[in-house]
């Protein structure tokens, strides 16, 4: 529906649109919205699989469904636009504040949920963040904007808890002295991105490229 909302009043798909309204500006150079490309126009492309515990298998049925989701990036372009939560540019301020405003539900119970973002505590520091999984794929994304920490983590595979992985990220840079707790069977990669950001750049970036196997992790 929003995708078909956005083609009739701009004249242009959802993918256009987003590339001259959100990606372009923020210099997103590796995103854009499925089912607008042929996969043979993706060079870069990740495949993602299934792991039984001794191989790995290969996922081919992907869904092609944009608007509600669909969304093909990287780590680095997501923390490129997680930083919108606290100065944003593509909205204005009132508008980002109404989207972070987490409305009662009928009953008057207070979730966690704003608009697409939920808002939680770790070790006392605020943070938003949202995840999803498709076709074997997930992803996390989470920014303290207190703390001026945005944390990208994706995954090809779906037997990684990648939230508690990204939590654990977290806590490594909000408290040192923090024990983390991944919680993993099997074999899982992983590849995130640690930015610290400023008004005048990036800087004290971390990548991590993780490969588990039987309670072990490797990488760095």
């Amino acid at each position: 529906l929003l995708a078909t909302i956005v083609e009739r009043i701009t004249g242009m798909n959802l993918n256009e649109f987003a590339k001259k309204n959100i990606f372009e500006p923020l210099g997103m150079e590796h995103s854009f919205f499925g089912g607008c490309l042929p996969e043979e126009e993706i060079p870069t492309r990740v495949f993602s699989y299934h792991d039984d515990g001794t191989t790995y298998n290969k996922i081919t049925g992907y869904s092609r469904v944009y608007g509600s989701g669909g969304l093909t990036s990287t780590c680095r372009d997501m923390v490129k636009f997680m930083p919108q939560y606290k100065n944003p540019t593509l909205v204005s301020k009132e508008t980002m504040e109404l989207y972070q405003t987490i409305p009662p539900l009928a009953d008057g119970t207070v979730t966690n949920y704003a608009c697409g973002v939920r808002i939680n505590e770790l070790l006392g520091h605020k943070y938003y963040h949202h995840g999803g999984v498709t076709g074997g794929f997930r992803a996390f994304t989470v920014i303290f904007p207190d703390d001026d920490l945005v944390i990208a983590v994706f995954t090809n595979t779906y037997n990684i808890p990648i939230e508690t992985a990204g939590r654990d990220i977290a806590r490594e840079w909000v408290d040192y002295s923090a024990e983390v707790d991944f919680m993993l069977t099997g074999s899982a990669s992983m590849a995130g991105l640690v930015f610290h950001y400023t008004d005048s750049g990036w800087w004290n970036s971390t990548t991590y490229y993780l490969r588990y196997n039987n309670n072990d992790w490797s990488g760095s």
